[in-house]
């Protein structure tokens, strides 16, 4: 997985895209997704949810394959 998060002076937000192969949805070769918000608590929480939900689904995938 990988994640870039950068503030921007020129439109003062903060932006952040994650790119992944390994958490990619079920027939998907890889994910992408990106934001950016003004208050850096703000977007880092969104980014952290993003990747749960991303972590959550793949181990739903494998606990349902292996029953």
């Amino acid at each position: 997985m990988r994640l870039q998060f950068w503030y921007s002076k020129g439109v003062k937000q903060w932006h952040w895209t994650l790119h992944t192969r390994h958490y990619a949805p079920k027939g998907k070769d890889y994910y992408h997704t990106s934001g950016s918000g003004n208050d850096v608590r703000e977007v880092m929480d969104k980014v952290a949810t993003e990747v749960e939900q991303l972590v959550e689904a793949r181990n739903n995938e494998t606990n349902t394959e292996n029953n």
